[in-house]
Formats: C-alpha cells, structure tokens, sequence
C-alpha cells in the first residue's frame, strides 16, 4: 500500500486478508467450519470488508461509517453540517493515504478549507514550523520523512519536525 495516495486502485481483498488454513482470514482466530473458505461468520466478512474499503480510499465507506461516529458534527468547531468533510488528519501528503478510520475526522466546510490553508501555507511548509497530530494516528509514519519531536501528553498530540 502506498500511504502517499489516497485510492489503492489494485488492492485486493486477498492482499490484506489471506486464505489461511482452516482459521477466520479476519484475524479473529475463529476455525472455520464446512463450507467455509476465508470468513468464520458473515460479522467477520462485513468486518474485513469494511477495513478492505477503508484502506483501499472507498470515499462512500469511509463516510457512512464517519457519519456513524460523528453525527455531521466538525470535531473542530463542534457545529452540524451537511456539507462535511471526511478529513484525513494526517494528509495523505504527509504520508496518510491507506490509513485506517482512526485517520479521519469529520469537519465542516470552514474548518476543512482553514486546516487545508494552514497546512499547506508557506509558515507551514518552512522547517522551523512544527506539524502536529493525534497519537492515535502514528502508526503509519515510519519513514515518512518526519521525526518525533516532542510529546504533549496532556492533550494527546505529538508533533513532528519535517527533514
């Protein structure tokens, strides 16, 4: 997978969960039974679905679920909107395409154009300016070109320095 683009055109579902021997490709450790060839239950094949399309950029997927957890509210303002966006908190630029649900945020209008602005500003772009996102979303920024440069535990951010 490539975390510099925000659709995995030839992803295959195979790719990310393999045909193991007798046991749930979801990763559930349930064996399977019968007929079954790759899911334990139809749970575990909606499952491994809906990761699959995530991971692959299904922007359709990808809202449905967001709208799930967030309602249409911004998580930046806190305002309803039916015009939101299913913001990648770290942009796929920066190495955050082919990233998990934790990777997006649902944000009105205003708050997505004000965050597109300020990241990719001049004051931002300069290595003396520090980029900052949520722990939770880390997991895929080895070797990506930025560092750790400093913990903030009390609000759950890091924030890194750009090479």
């Amino acid at each position: 997978m490539d975390k510099f683009k925000r659709v995995q055109k030839d992803l295959k579902v195979g790719e990310l969960f393999p045909t193991l021997s007798n046991i749930c490709a979801c990763g559930c450790g349930i064996p399977l039974k019968g007929r079954q060839k790759r899911w334990a239950s139809e749970a575990c094949s909606q499952q491994a679905y809906f990761s699959f399309a995530i991971l692959k950029g299904n922007t359709g997927i990808i809202r449905k679920l967001l709208f799930e957890i967030d309602e249409g509210f911004c998580r930046s303002c806190g305002v309803y909107s039916e015009d939101w966006q299913a913001d990648h908190i770290i942009p796929v630029k920066f190495g955050g395409g082919a990233c998990d649900l934790d990777n997006f945020q649902t944000l009105c209008l205003y708050c997505h154009k004000k965050k597109t602005a300020t990241m990719y500003s001049k004051e931002m772009q300069s290595h003396d300016k520090k980029l900052v996102f949520p722990l939770s979303c880390l997991y895929g920024l080895q070797g990506n070109g930025y560092i750790p440069a400093k913990i903030c535990h009390e609000k759950n951010k890091l924030y890194f320095l750009s090479l």
